[in-house]
Formats: structure tokens, sequence, C-alpha cells
């Protein structure tokens, strides 16, 4: 279970939702483990562990079976789902049919994220065909911009008016500002040098290249001592380490491999030092990917150098909180950089503005707050599911 989706629940909780995460339990005895956590219930389903080969919806429909099993002996009633992956999402559509549950979909559930890195192409038909029915049954879609927005409704014929922006969030005691020079001696990064953090996978569409010869142009163009820092998966990953090889071939084409650092954090306190380490945080995808990247650099109070395409464009405030540049232009970028690298006064003003932005719209308890409005949208209009008791409903997510 991820970090983000316990830190979401948690923040609903303080907002008064009663909320219960169901996960997969594979071990064989028949009971639920139930943890609780900041007034979330964790429950654990016991499904059995897999055996051979088994799609997703076969998985699934067990997994939906014990849940709605468990649903029907509670003391109270559920009035609301909240799926946010493909599998929860079936999840979710059992129940609606099952318990007349109605539903709030992710967009992730849709394969938003891979079908605008890689096209539908790479979407496999079954796939498509769930998240189809998943966009047509759900009560509300939550998009992460007004742009995903968009696109939901152009590829899903969704109407704008089952589909609300509730940005993604991030968790102040996780990520904040810290010293620069504590964060380099904490990680060995040399103090005096202008250094370029990017995070994610090394794939050319991930924009790796276009940072690799930007930070090139930098030293030899504009003359600025600079290094580069690439935050990844690893090579424990054998297409990452592919990967690997090909950018550090580049560098090394480009006179700039003495510089470049490829890390894989254990985790999120070396994150947090990686970004607080960074003079600039750069994300340049030549897709609509990730807001995350820039969300939490502005967390850390960093600037941001981002490519201009799709949701990034609702964190990042050009000239304000970071510039937003054309994808795959090194040479714009090395441009931003060296203005950067000559402002230390604008890098850090930018810096403090994105901090202050991050902090007042993109909080967990924000995004639960936007969230919260549309559960109560739907809860107005939504019957009451049938249930074997008589006391007050409560909503569970």
């Amino acid at each position: 279970m991820g970090h983000d989706l316990v830190r979401f629940a948690c923040a609903l909780a303080r907002l008064g939702v009663q909320v219960d995460l169901f996960t997969w339990h594979e071990a064989s005895e028949q009971h639920q483990l139930v943890r609780r956590l900041d007034g979330v219930r964790i429950i654990h389903m016991p499904v059995g562990a897999r055996t051979g080969v088994v799609s997703l919806p076969a998985r699934m429909d067990a997994f939906a079976r014990s849940v709605a099993r468990f649903v029907r002996s509670q003391l109270f009633i559920y009035r609301l789902v909240h799926a946010g992956c493909l599998g929860s999402g079936l999840v979710a559509l059992h129940l609606k049919h099952a318990l007349r549950l109605p539903f709030v979909l992710g967009s992730q559930a849709l394969g938003l994220p891979q079908r605008r890195s890689a096209g539908s192409k790479d979407t496999p038909p079954a796939h498509a065909g769930i998240e189809a029915a998943l966009a047509r049954e759900a009560a509300a879609i939550l998009a992460d911009s007004e742009d995903e927005q968009g696109a939901i409704e152009h590829l899903f014929g969704a109407a704008r008016t089952r589909i609300a922006v509730a940005a993604t969030g991030y968790a102040p005691d996780a990520l904040w500002p810290l010293s620069l020079v504590d964060a380099r001696r904490s990680l060995r990064l040399p103090q005096e040098r202008f250094t370029v953090l990017h995070i994610g996978r090394m794939r050319a569409r991930e924009g790796a290249d276009t940072v690799v010869r930007g930070v090139a142009m930098l030293r030899t163009r504009y003359g600025i001592d600079s290094g580069l820092v690439l935050v990844g998966p690893g090579a424990h990953d054998q297409k990452e380490r592919h990967e690997q090889g090909r950018i550090r071939c580049l560098a090394d084409e480009l006179g700039i491999a003495a510089t470049l650092r490829f890390a894989c954090p254990a985790g999120g306190d070396m994150l947090r030092d990686y970004y607080n380490a960074a003079d600039v945080v750069v994300s340049m995808p030549w897709h609509a990917g990730s807001m995350r990247t820039a969300l939490e650099a502005m967390a850390c109070a960093r600037p941001v150098v981002g490519a201009e395409l799709g949701g990034i464009r609702s964190y990042i405030e050009d000239g304000v909180t970071g510039y937003l540049i054309p994808p795959r232009d090194a040479e714009v970028l090395a441009e931003r950089l060296a203005r950067l690298a000559r402002q230390p006064a604008l890098a850090h003003t930018m810096g403090q503005a994105g901090h202050l932005r991050a902090s007042r719209q993109h909080t967990w308890e924000r995004v639960g707050e936007r969230v919260l409005e549309v559960y109560e949208s739907i809860l107005e209009v939504a019957p009451v599911p049938a249930a074997s008791t008589h006391l007050p409903s409560q909503v569970n997510a």
C-alpha cells in the first residue's frame, strides 16, 4: 500500500470521514487483519495466495467478493467507494452492482499516464475495455489538472460535469526545505557546484537526454561549473541499466561524464535530501507526464524548469515558481539554467514562491477538502444502499 494513499486517507479522516482501506491479504487464515492508523482502518482481506497465471479481473473478483461480505457484516452503512487504480476500480464496479454503492475513480485507474506517455498502443485491449467501463459507470472521476480533465473527456467521452479537478498532494511532514549545505554534505555532493536534479526513468521520452544536453551546454556555452544528478529506479531494473549505460555514453560524448551522478534513494528521507541539495529541479518529459516531481521540488523550495506540456502548467507559474519551456529544447533549457545560476537571488525567490504555493494549495489536507466536496455532491443525489442496520449512515471510502 502506497504512502500517498495512506496519507490521503488520513487527511480525509481528519476532515471527519470514516475511512476503511482494503488490501489484498494472501495468508490462508480465514479472518481479516485490521489495523488502525490515525483514524483509518486498514483491512487486509484473506483471498489466498496467487497461483499460476490468473487474469486481473479474476483476481479482483475474488477480492471484491471478500470485500462485499465484509461490508454486509458491518453495523453501519457504507456510502461510497473510492478507487485509485485499475484493480480497485474492478472492485468498485462489483460493489456498485452488488450493493448499489456509487464510486469515485482516480485518473490512474484509467491508465491515463500510460496512454499519454506511450499512446494507446501500449494499453492491453482487455484493460482498455475495463477502463472504458469504469469511466462510464463512475459517479465522478478525479483529474490531477484541467489538462487531464480535458484528456479524460476526449478519450472516454465522459461528461465534464462528472470530472472534478483534485490535484495530487504532498505531506509537509515528509518534504520540507532544508539547508542546501547540510543536504550536500549528507550526500557528499560538491558544495560550490551548480547542481541540477532530474527525477524519473532514464528513457528518452522522460527527457533525460534533453537534460544531459542542456547541462552540457551550460558548461560549454555559458562556462558554468555544473553537475547533474539523475535519480531513478536504480540498476536492479534491467531496462534501466541499459538506459543508464546509454545516458553515460551520451554524457561522455558531451564531456560531462565526470560531473554526472546516478542515484537510487533508499527511502523518503534521502529523496528529500536530493531535492534540497539541488539548485534547480528539471522535469522535461516529451509527454504530459506526472506532476509529482514539480510538486515535491516546490515543497522543498526549489525552482523548477519544466516542459510546457500537460498538467505541469497547473503547478509551475512561469517566471514566478520556475520556468515553462518547450519540450526537447536543450538550448532553451541551458539558457534558463544559466539565468538561475547567475542570479541566485532569483532562484531563491522562485523557490520560496513555489513552497508557498505548494503549502497553500497542494497538501493532502487541501486535496482532501476538494475530494470531500465531490463525495458530498454525489451523496446528495445517491440513494442510501440497503443494509441490515438502522444506525445512522457513515461515509466510508
